[in-house]
């Protein structure tokens, strides 16, 4: 690696290389360990069995005392707990008036939630509530809202909270 590059590319190319170096020693560990994986024998830790172990732990080490406690890292985890707890009250609300027949009706609040959800995520959710009658009602819409808020990337999820709370 090029010595000039500032500290977030040598992190990025350190990263690389030791998720290479750990990915073989998984691979022929799970060739060594095939037949055992294949029977149903086996149970342990690919990696934690593998050439890489000491790496790894080396790695978790750094990252429980330097990486997970710094104030950038807290912070990060804050902002997304509450930007996910935000956009699953005002989603629940519209999935729980989103009807199974037919589209939202967007003259209330919690129609305007439901036509927020995805098409492709309502469609889901009807072909299911539909198919699956046997579970209640309730776990598809709470299905319904986990799916789409799973499926956002963070970024998309940060932009549409603030498009949402912030007018932004």
């Amino acid at each position: 690696v090029p010595k000039d590059l500032d500290d977030d590319a040598h992190a990025a190319a350190f990263r690389t290389a030791a998720i290479g170096v750990m990915t073989d020693a998984v691979v022929d560990t799970f060739k060594k360990l095939y037949q055992a994986i294949m029977d149903g024998k086996h149970e342990g830790d690919l990696l934690d069995e593998s050439e890489a172990k000491d790496l790894a732990g080396c790695l978790r080490t750094i990252g429980q005392t330097c990486v997970y406690p710094t104030r950038s890292t807290l912070t990060l985890e804050l902002m997304g707990r509450h930007v996910i707890h935000d956009l699953m009250d005002i989603f629940w609300e519209g999935a729980r008036a989103l009807p199974i027949g037919g589209e939202p009706k967007t003259s209330k609040f919690e129609g305007k939630a439901a036509a927020l959800i995805s098409a492709n995520y309502r469609r889901i959710f009807r072909d299911f509530a539909t198919e699956k009658k046997d579970l209640p009602e309730t776990y598809h819409r709470f299905q319904l809202v986990t799916d789409y808020i799973c499926g956002m990337t963070d970024s998309f999820a940060k932009r549409l909270h603030s498009e949402l709370f912030n007018g932004s």
